[in-house]
């Protein structure tokens, strides 16, 4: 079952809260990230610079908590695939993150460009 935007709130309000920070919507530079019909996007945690060709690792700025009966994944944003980029996606197994450690998830960013350098500013919103 894919949750909807209302069970990924209520998940999110709780003591424990499955992303923090939870956002309800907002944009940044133009891209809209927190909550989706039924998908929350994030943002990463530094700025990074991409060759084409290449691949850099990126932190995520909201940390996860993700429940016994929930399994995440991460998807790219069309909005950066017609660039170019990849965010290769990843698998949140149900239970990572758990209490109290929460956790900032890790992505693997690659640039299937053959001239293009992507930029991403610290706070973009990407996956």
């Amino acid at each position: 079952m894919i949750l909807p935007a209302q069970e990924i709130r209520r998940r999110c309000a709780s003591s424990t809260p499955m992303i923090s920070p939870f956002v309800e919507r907002d944009i940044v530079r133009g891209k809209s990230f927190g909550l989706s019909a039924a998908s929350y996007d994030i943002r990463i945690a530094q700025s990074v610079t991409i060759h084409p060709g290449g691949f850099v690792l990126a932190s995520t700025l909201e940390r996860f908590c993700i429940p016994h009966d929930v399994l995440m994944v991460v998807h790219d944003k069309s909005s950066h695939a017609r660039r170019g980029l990849s965010v290769f996606n990843t698998v949140f197994d149900p239970g990572w993150g758990e209490p109290p450690q929460f956790a900032y998830a890790t992505l693997e960013l690659t640039n299937h460009g053959r001239e293009t350098v992507i930029r991403l500013r610290r706070l973009s919103v990407i996956c």
